[in-house]
C-alpha cells in the first residue's frame, strides 16, 4: 500500500494511506505513545469535555487531541513544556473540585485521574478545594454513586443514551455545581442496572456494589448451612472461566469457598431465557451466596430474601484478596 501522508508525533514518523482520517491521538497511539484523557474512550469516541489530551502542534499552539485531525507534514509534541503546563492546570483545577482521600476512595489504584496526577507529580494543588459533601447512594442493590468523586467526563450519561438507550442518567445545575442526575431519571428509565456506567466511569464516582460486606457478615453468622451457588446457561464455560481467571483447577476454588465458611457449593445451569427468580429460588429454603457473570442478577437482593449477594468473578477475585486463605 503506497503511504502518502506523513506526520511526526515526539519525534516518530507515523505513515498514512490516501484518505485515512484518524485523530491525533489514534496516530499517537499506533506508535506506542499514549496520550492522557479522561472523558474519551474507545466505546464512545470523541467527547472534547476534560482537556487534558492537549498537545503542541507546531504552527498552531494547543489541540485537543481526541477531536484535532492528522494532516500531512504536521508536527506534534506531546509533552512540550507549554503542554505539561497546561494538563497540570486542567488536573489541578479538577482536583480542587474532587474529593483527594484517594485511601478511602473505591477508585483507589485504579483511578485514571490519580495516575495522570502521580504521573504529574502533582502533591499539592494550587487552587482552593470547593467540593460539596454529597451523601453516597445506592441504587438497585447494583450501584453506588458518590458524586463528591465524579469529574463530569460525561462518560456515564454518553454510554447511557448512546449504547444502551436507557436514558437513566441526566444532568442537574450548571457551571461547578453541575451534576450528573439518577434519582430523577433511573425509576422512569429503562436502566437494567448492566452496570455499564461504572465500568466506563475514569474515577470512583460509580461502583458496582460488590455485596462483600453482607456477604462477610453473612459467613460470620451462625447460620447452620452456609450455601453459595453457581449460576450460569453454560455451567461448564462458566467453569473454565473461572479456571482461567485463578489460573487453577475447580476443585481448588471449591476447597477454597470450604476454607472461608460455605459448608455447601452447588451448581445449576439454567436454561436460555429462563427467569433467574422461578429457576434457583424456589428450590431455596434458606439463605445463599449467587456466583455468576451476569452484573444484573445484584438487583435481585431487594426481590428475594433468601439471596444475601451475587458476586461476579472479579468480586470473588476481591474476596480471596481479603481473606486469609490462597487458591
Amino acid at each position: 500500500m503506497k503511504h502518502e501522508h506523513v506526520m511526526k508525533i515526539d519525534g516518530k514518523e507515523v505513515s498514512l494511506s490516501a484518505n485515512e482520517t484518524i485523530s491525533i491521538l489514534e496516530a499517537a497511539h499506533s506508535v506506542g505513545i499514549e496520550i492522557p484523557k479522561l472523558c474519551s474512550c474507545k466505546e464512545l469516541g470523541v467527547k472534547g469535555n476534560c482537556r487534558v489530551c492537549m498537545v503542541e502542534v507546531k504552527g498552531k499552539g494547543l489541540s485537543a487531541a481526541c477531536s484535532t485531525q492528522v494532516a500531512e507534514n504536521m508536527i506534534v509534541e506531546t509533552n512540550s513544556p507549554l503542554v505539561i503546563q497546561h494538563r497540570k492546570n486542567i488536573i489541578e483545577l479538577i482536583l480542587a473540585n474532587h474529593n483527594r482521600n484517594c485511601q478511602a476512595c473505591e477508585g483507589n489504584k485504579f483511578c485514571q485521574l490519580q495516575k495522570i496526577a502521580d504521573d504529574l507529580n502533582i502533591v499539592q494543588e494550587d487552587f482552593e478545594e470547593v467540593f460539596p459533601e454529597i451523601e453516597k447512594k445506592r441504587f438497585k442493590s447494583v450501584l453506588i454513586i458518590n458524586r463528591n468523586r465524579c469529574i463530569k467526563c460525561g462518560r456515564c450519561k454518553a454510554f447511557c443514551q448512546q449504547k444502551n438507550e436507557a436514558r437513566a442518567i441526566g444532568i442537574l445545575g450548571r457551571g461547578w455545581k453541575e451534576m450528573y442526575d439518577i434519582d430523577n431519571m433511573l425509576p422512569t428509565s429503562a436502566c437494567t442496572a448492566c452496570g455499564k456506567c461504572a465500568e466506563v466511569c475514569p474515577v470512583g464516582c460509580l461502583n458496582i456494589d460488590r455485596h462483600l460486606e453482607r456477604i462477610w457478615e453473612y459467613l460470620d453468622s451462625e447460620i447452620a448451612m452456609k450455601t453459595v451457588i453457581f449460576a450460569d446457561t453454560n455451567i461448564m464455560k462458566l467453569q473454565e472461566n473461572i479456571c482461567r481467571v485463578f489460573e487453577c483447577s475447580m476443585d481448588r476454588v471449591q476447597a477454597f469457598l470450604h476454607r472461608v465458611g460455605f459448608q455447601k457449593v452447588l451448581f445449576e445451569e439454567i436454561e436460555e431465557g429462563e427467569d433467574i427468580s422461578m429457576a434457583l429460588f424456589p428450590k431455596s429454603t434458606s439463605r445463599f451466596v449467587l456466583i455468576g457473570n451476569d452484573v444484573r442478577w445484584k438487583h435481585l437482593v431487594e426481590e428475594e430474601i433468601n439471596l444475601v449477594g451475587v458476586l461476579t468473578l472479579e468480586d470473588l477475585h476481591i474476596l480471596l484478596e481479603q481473606s486469609m486463605y490462597e487458591i
